[in-house]
């Protein structure tokens, strides 16, 4: 079944024919990309039949990392639930935010260890979506950009696009301007034991020598590649998307073809059990 890929660049803007909003796109078959490129909703509308994409699992939402606020946090409990309720509790002292404006999205809750979460504006994510619905469109995954990098274990991720610059280590992400990059890279690297040699993998640019030299990695430690189909291209043939954190939880969550169905019919079957009990009494 082939996968519709949808990467805006920024928020969704209104106008008085409906959703504004410029974007990449891309349509993947068993790994081999058919289709890309880059438009506006309006030219998505003429490019894509919904038709083809009638199922939520066909569609993959992809929305920019400096939108979202990534933040890892430890609480204690002994089951999933417990830790899922705290959470709001806990990420309420990082948030200039009201909370009750914010969604949050959580990675695998496991009971003794850290969880990632993604948080952002409500709003934010009901544009993207209700955009998307506005062209006859709706993902079942959405995912942030960052997150797709797809770096080696123990390596440093740096994607150029422009004047932006997609950063990611570890358990850390960020979506940076290009003259705040050697700042970013050396507070990565303070992070860590000296002895530690992290590589450095360079998509789609390049860091001078001097930068390079001031930031101490040495020639072994720098690896490029090329993003020649695209940074979408890039991001979905390298990131793990299925391993990737789901903005669409709680509130947001896809409904289960049939779900609706079987909610409406569940109290006829009701009555149905109880005249049968009837006519056996």
């Amino acid at each position: 079944m082939p996968t519709l890929f949808i990467r805006f660049f920024d928020a969704v803007q209104s106008s008085e024919d409906g959703p504004v909003a410029e974007l990449e796109w891309l349509t993947s078959d068993q790994g081999v990309i058919k289709n890309r490129g880059i438009t506006d909703l309006r030219g998505l509308e003429d490019l894509v039949d919904p038709v083809d994409f009638d199922d939520p699992t066909s569609i993959v939402l992809i929305v920019p990392t400096e939108l979202v606020v990534s933040i890892r946090v430890s609480i204690p409990g002994r089951t999933a639930s417990q830790i899922r309720r705290g959470l709001p509790y806990a990420l309420e002292e990082y948030l200039t935010d009201d909370l009750n404006d914010m969604h949050i999205a959580s990675g695998t809750i496991r009971p003794g260890e850290a969880v990632d979460c993604m948080v952002l504006p409500k709003t934010l994510l009901e544009d993207w979506l209700a955009a998307l619905e506005h062209v006859g469109l709706k993902p079942g995954k959405t995912l942030v950009d960052g997150t797709l990098l797809g770096c080696d274990d123990g390596a440093i991720g740096v994607l150029f696009e422009g004047e932006r610059v997609l950063v990611s280590a570890v358990h850390e992400l960020a979506a940076i301007d290009r003259p705040n990059l050697i700042t970013v890279l050396e507070t990565l690297r303070s992070g860590r034991p000296p002895e530690e040699r992290p590589v450095l993998q360079v998509v789609n640019g390049d860091l001078t020598s001097t930068e390079i030299e001031d930031l101490g990695f040495g020639a072994d430690q720098i690896e490029k590649q090329s993003a020649e189909d695209g940074v979408l291209a890039h991001l979905v043939s390298r990131g793990d998307t299925a391993r990737s954190i789901n903005l669409l939880q709680g509130e947001f969550a896809p409904r289960r073809k049939g779900f609706g169905a079987v909610s409406k019919w569940q109290p006829v079957a009701v009555v149905a059990l109880g005249w049968v009990v009837l006519a056996m009494g």
